[in-house]
């Protein structure tokens, strides 16, 4: 049976329009917690939401959970709604057998076509984590 070895969190905002973070060309950190497995066969399951809304065009936007320095997932959203409304975007990720210490995760985003389109973070945001024993 698993074990919970730590938990994580990161809401820097719980409420819609409640931020505007611009999205670049380059990545934009949104969200960060740390997580300190201390057994080494080892699941963490991390889960990010975060409302986005267009500000020109139809952007596609490309999300990147990090660890420490290492991008361990990489997932790509396009925001499909009418300018200033709007989405949420929702993504889960596994991150398996990670050693034993205190480690950071974090998400960034940023635009992957940015010629003629933009968007913005608007929240809520939010960034979570839960390292299992396997």
């Amino acid at each position: 049976m698993a074990t919970v070895l730590d938990t994580g969190s990161s809401q820097p905002n719980n409420g819609s329009a409640s931020t505007n973070i611009p999205v670049t060309a380059s990545p934009v950190k949104v969200a960060e917690f740390g997580l300190s497995p201390y057994v080494s066969t080892n699941k963490i399951m991390l889960s990010f939401t975060a409302g986005v809304t267009t500000t020109l065009a139809l952007p596609t936007l490309l999300f990147k959970i990090v660890r420490d320095t290492t991008v361990i997932f990489t997932t790509r959203s396009r925001v499909e709604v009418a300018l200033g409304q709007p989405q949420t975007i929702s993504f889960q990720a596994v991150d398996l057998n990670v050693p034993v210490g205190n480690h950071a995760y974090f998400v960034t985003v940023e635009l992957e076509n940015p010629l003629l389109n933009s968007a913005s973070i608007i929240g809520p945001i939010s960034f979570n984590g839960v390292a299992y024993s396997l």
